[in-house]
């Protein structure tokens, strides 16, 4: 859903592979952080504005994904290894007796999740959580029956 607000930008910040801007929202009368690629017609309205005090809570990013966390472990092929590196780090991951990717995706976003899980297509064999895997069984059949 569009809505249209006003900010006072404070920051830029990249979190969770992704830009953010943390601003002052005028709308909700509180600081929040808004995705840039999510931002649309942007204006400019007023070049200044009297720097509000941040509470110290609001600068922990972390407390926007408080919600249960999960985790799905991934058999990965090494030619997308470059995709892991790139957004979770060299750190994040063990490589197996067969050459393989071993990695455990903690998440809070299940659509996130699937998307990630997707976006490896043939690449990525899920070992745990079996709901994922139904749920990624379904939607390969879906596709399948769009394309018969």
């Amino acid at each position: 859903m569009k809505k249209r607000r006003e900010i006072e930008p404070y920051f830029v910040t990249f979190k969770w592979s992704e830009w953010y801007v943390f601003g002052y929202c005028k709308l909700r009368q509180d600081f929040k952080l808004f995705k840039l690629n999510r931002i649309s017609h942007l204006k400019t309205i007023n070049n200044q504005f009297t720097r509000r005090d941040i509470p110290r809570e609001k600068l922990d990013f972390n407390i926007y994904f408080q919600s249960e966390q999960k985790t799905i472990t991934i058999l990965i092929d090494r030619s997308v290894e470059y995709q892991i590196v790139d957004s979770y780090g060299a750190d994040s991951y063990e490589i197996t007796e067969d050459n393989r990717i071993k990695f455990h995706l903690v998440y809070t976003n299940h659509h996130y999740a699937m998307d990630f899980i997707q976006s490896l297509g043939d690449k990525a064999y899920v070992i745990s959580s079996q709901s994922i895997i139904d749920e990624l069984k379904a939607n390969a059949q879906n596709i399948l029956k769009m394309y018969k």
